[in-house]
């Protein structure tokens, strides 16, 4: 796979992680910390996907295909909801969406789709490395500029910024789900 090609996939793949980012940043303060570690955390799973994706070939493909994006939908439906529904209440206690265990299911959800390009990377000869390494970096750097874009957002007004965070989170899961789908 050429350079271009894994530059493009990596954008492609990293439209979830973009909407992910901007949502948790236009609820949550950001630390210097967290603009390292929330990249990493979507950056490492989309590069562990791929290879899973590559080395579980047919026999596990046929199972994950049917329920992959519902899992991802569900995981992102439902914590979407959660924050619209947090953003509403009239207490001022903000979702920490930057938890290991939140940072952890965003990370598998959106790197659900890496898993499948994997498996088409497996029926293409040549070395993987480079291609995941790129769409890695790609996924990160997205990640980031997801990050500021939410910072701003979150500065104007968070009750609002919660709820559009939550709507991102949705839309993202029904595109997921009707993607595959239809």
């Amino acid at each position: 796979m050429d350079i271009l090609t894994s530059i493009l996939v990596g954008i492609g793949l990293s439209m979830d992680c973009l909407g992910i980012s901007v949502c948790i940043s236009s609820i949550n303060k950001i630390t210097l910390k967290d603009y390292i570690r929330i990249p990493l955390y979507f950056s490492i799973s989309h590069f562990i996907m791929i290879f899973a994706g590559l080395y579980s070939g047919n026999y596990f493909h046929k199972y994950i295909v049917v329920v992959d994006h519902w899992i991802a939908f569900f995981l992102l439906f439902s914590i979407g909801v959660k924050i619209i529904y947090d953003s509403l209440k009239k207490d001022d206690i903000i979702p920490d969406m930057t938890s290991h265990i939140k940072l952890i299911m965003f990370s598998f959800a959106t790197s659900l789709d890496a898993m499948a390009v994997g498996f088409a990377f497996s029926l293409i000869n040549g070395s993987l490395m480079v291609p995941a390494i790129i769409i890695s970096i790609i996924v990160m750097i997205i990640t980031l500029i997801g990050l500021r874009l939410g910072k701003n957002i979150g500065n104007l007004e968070v009750n609002y910024a919660g709820i559009f965070g939550g709507l991102i989170l949705i839309v993202i899961s029904l595109k997921i789900l009707l993607t595959h789908l239809f």
